[in-house]
Formats: structure tokens, sequence, C-alpha cells
């Protein structure tokens, strides 16, 4: 008896030390008060994220007073940014794979009376930011945000950013749970909604593209026309029926909160008879920047022409509708088997707040045309 309970005993403990070693050890280090917020309220929700992320399951939270006192020890100062050295430092004294850093900022726009018929309750919009990065490589090892109008719940607003921490780290169970359909043979439709937002969010679209979910960097918003093609197709991409999504440009004139659907296009490109769709492309023809920090300097990115004709084949004009945009190419002849690539840069230095959304044409010696498109947004 005694040595079936000891063969239970041993079980349940590797089980246990089983589930344990799935979860990622993290610290929280302290949230910045953003527009609209004290320190105080920010820590507040700091709190009850930690016990959020503790309940998904998915993460091993360091007590508060041990990271304090390892801040202290190593004259780290609170609601400030870490350095590589001091994250390191983090990970060393606490076994942690990855730190959570964020900001939180409120937008008032109205007041109103709260149940009790005394207090005044701010009304405006959360605008929060959430970050996982590593210790060890300082890479972003999950990202969540989120843009609520008038949240009296906020723990129902960190319970959402904890769950949206938890599904962007888990990558391979969302990869393998879900399928990415396919319209009219050209519209890829991410499996799931990225969320509910009053403004396009353009950091969680780049975030989802740094992390190439379901295997594509180049998701996006659809277009109106493609978003008509969805709602043709609601039942097939389990779209909410009680639910407005949103398409680019749909926050222009109206501050609405839209679900959030991404698509993707299949590279489809018009060519003469001498080259046929599958032997002369670009491995893409989208590329959102997304948020670009104004001071971080130029931000650039690659167009690749891939020839698998059995032909020479070369660029011999590149257009663009964006003089701000700097491009870089080359038309000497590209053999078959071989890529020449096109370097699309932009500068945000000066133009704080623009958006843009630009189309570049490429003409090949064959005749043919590619449309390839950037876009972003300097913040």
């Amino acid at each position: 008896m005694k040595k079936i309970i000891l063969i239970v005993l041993l079980a349940v403990a590797l089980i246990s030390s089983s589930l344990s070693a799935q979860k990622l050890r993290i610290a929280i280090l302290d949230l910045r008060a953003g527009v609209g917020m004290t320190q105080s309220q920010v820590d507040g929700l700091s709190d009850m994220l930690s016990v959020e992320l503790f309940n998904s399951g998915y993460f091993t939270v360091v007590e508060r007073t041990q990271l304090n006192a390892i801040l202290s020890a190593n004259n780290i100062k609170p609601h400030t940014d870490v350095t590589e050295s001091q994250r390191k430092v983090i990970g060393n004294k606490l076994k942690v794979e990855a730190v959570l850093i964020g900001t939180i900022n409120f937008i008032q726009h109205d007041t109103k009376t709260a149940s009790d018929g005394t207090t005044r309750v701010g009304v405006g919009q959360y605008n929060v930011d959430i970050r996982l990065v590593s210790t060890n490589t300082g890479e972003l090892v999950s990202a969540a945000g989120s843009r609520r109008n008038n949240v009296d719940n906020d723990r129902k607003l960190m319970t959402e950013i904890a769950r949206e921490l938890a599904r962007n780290l888990d990558k391979s169970i969302q990869n393998n749970s879900a399928q990415v359909n396919v319209l009219s043979g050209f519209l890829y439709v991410f499996p799931t909604d990225l969320g509910s937002f009053t403004a396009n969010p353009s950091t969680l679209i780049d975030i989802t593209n740094r992390q190439m979910l379901y295997g594509y960097s180049d998701w996006r918003l659809p277009t109106k026309e493609e978003y008509g093609l969805m709602s043709a197709n609601a039942k097939l991409l389990h779209l909410d029926p009680g639910v407005d999504y949103a398409f680019d440009g749909a926050w222009n004139h109206s501050s609405e909160e839209f679900a959030v659907r991404l698509v993707r296009s299949k590279v489809i490109v018009q060519q003469d008879d001498a080259y046929s769709n599958d032997k002369v492309y670009f491995s893409k023809l989208t590329h959102n920047f997304g948020s670009i920090p104004i001071l971080n300097g130029v931000v650039s990115t690659k167009f690749c022409l891939k020839n698998a004709s059995n032909e020479n084949v070369s660029i011999t004009n590149v257009s663009k509708t964006n003089s701000n945009l700097n491009i870089e190419y080359s038309n000497m002849p590209i053999p078959p088997g071989e890529e020449s690539c096109i370097v699309v840069s932009y500068n945000p230095n000066g133009r704080q707040g623009t958006a843009f959304n630009n189309k570049i044409i490429v003409t090949l010696s064959n005749g043919s045309q590619f449309n390839l498109n950037v876009s972003g947004k300097v913040i």
C-alpha cells in the first residue's frame, strides 16, 4: 500500500513539474503612467495584471518583494526603462525568462456621475501597450494592446491583456488549432479576430507580422471590396454576426469600435505569355511599417523579385507616389534561378503624426508591371 502511495505521489510530482516547465517565468516591472493617469492608478492596474497573468496558466510571476529587493540592490530606479545589462541582472538573479514593461494612457472625453450620486468618474478611452521582453536576448516575446472606451471594470481590461499575451505567446497552439481560409483563390483571411478597436491597431498588426503568425508577414486590414467578400462568407469565416468589422479607412470619419480580422493577398501579377505568374514574382507585394517612432531614424524593407523562368529578366523602371520614399534597385539582368531586391526606405524625421499608404510601380523588361504598397504612421 505504501509503495502504491509513493508511486502516485511521484507521478503527481512529475506532472506538476511538467506543467510548471511549460510556463514562462516573468517579472513585472513598473508600468508607466501615460497621459491622463497617475502612477498610483497604474500601480493598481499592475497588481491586477499580475494576478490575471498568473491565473492564465501560462506564466509564473515573481513575487513583488523579491523583484523590489533586486531592483534596490542594483540601483534600478522604478518607472524607468531598464538597460540591457540591468535586464540581464534581473534575469540571472530571479531566474526569469522575460520582463513585462508597458504604458497605460487614459484620454478623458467627459465625466459622469457614479452610482452613489457623488463621485465623478472619467469617461474616455484607455490606451494600453504591454510587452514581454526576453531577459537574455532583448527580443520581443509577446505583446498586447488595447484601446477601450470607458472601461468601468479595470480588472476586465487587465484580463483581456493577460489573455492576449498568453495567446500571442503560444503561437504553436494557435497555429495548430485554427486554419487560414482562402476566398476566391486569392484572399487569405486570418482565422481569428485581432480584437475590437476605436482606431487602427497598426502597432499590433506590425507585431503580428513580425511574429509571422500562420507563416506570413504581410497581414493587413481588408479593403472595402475585400470586406464585402468576407461578409458574403461570414459563416465560413466565423465572423460575429452582431459586430461591425473594420476595413482600410473605416476610422477616417468615425470613432466607432470595429472588430479587426486581418487578411493578405496571394501574389497575382499581370504578365505576358512569355512569363506565367509562377515564373517571375515578388515574394511580397505589401509592407506595413506599423507605428514608426520619429526618433528611431530611417526604416526600410525589401521587395525581392524572383526569376524562376528559363530566361533573363530585369527591372527597367520603378516609380513612386510619395517623394518621401527612397528607392534603390539594380537594372542588371536577373539570371534564371536568381533574384534582385528593391530596397524601400522612409525617413520619419519631421513627419510626426503623418500616416502614409503609397504605391510603387515596377516595370519589367518583358513589359509586365507590379504594384507594390508601403504604409505606416509616424509617432
